[in-house]
């Protein structure tokens, strides 16, 4: 503020740069980081003036930056691995160690998910109640063999197999697999006045 009036400075940006991300933040040793179009990260010091990190391109990927006191820490996040790069804190790289990350559709609980469940229902913060059928058909053959151990229960249990009720739950098994399954073994025959 100068005289009750703010005080603004222009930034002069590197030559031909195109801004992709500004962060401001208020430290000692600099103000504002910058990612630019080409890939390169920028730090603006205390001067307002910028210089080029030894950086590798940031393109394509979410960057995180964490500066300590003896050492900066960059995190370069892509879709299937991350790698964080280690400099010192005149930004001279130090060292750098990658790590995959496996997609859900990589893990044995996906694939086994698959064959067992005919859809799923998942809760995500950024999507909500989201329900996905299966991929593939190996699910209804897993629904055709519970159909087939819903009839040999029934039979054990000398219920009849004409009976409406009996062949709704059969219908609610063979159509939703396992849940349909659990759903009849827990609550037989519901609505059927014959089922003690």
């Amino acid at each position: 503020m100068c005289g009750g009036a703010p005080e603004v400075e222009r930034i002069v940006l590197p030559e031909g740069c195109g801004v992709r991300n500004l962060s401001f933040a208020d430290r000692p040793e600099f103000l504002a980081m910058m990612l630019t179009e080409k890939g390169d990260v920028y730090r603006m010091g205390r001067d307002y003036a910028f210089r080029r990190l030894p950086l590798p391109d940031t393109r394509g990927m979410w960057v995180e930056m964490h500066s300590m006191l003896l050492f900066n820490k960059f995190i370069y996040a892509y879709h299937d691995h991350t790698t964080c790069y280690v400099t010192d804190v005149d930004y001279r790289m130090i060292d750098s160690c990658t790590v995959s990350n496996r997609t859900y559709e990589q893990t044995a609980k996906y694939k086994v998910q698959q064959i067992v469940f005919p859809f799923t229902v998942r809760l995500t913060p950024w999507r909500g109640l989201r329900f996905t059928w299966s991929e593939g058909l190996l699910w209804l053959l897993v629904s055709v063999c519970l159909t087939g151990i819903m009839v040999v229960i029934k039979r054990r249990r000398r219920e009849p197999l004409d009976n409406p009720f009996a062949l709704a739950d059969l219908m609610i098994v063979a159509l939703f697999g396992v849940y349909g399954f659990l759903g009849v073994l827990i609550m037989p025959g519901l609505g059927n006045p014959n089922v003690n």
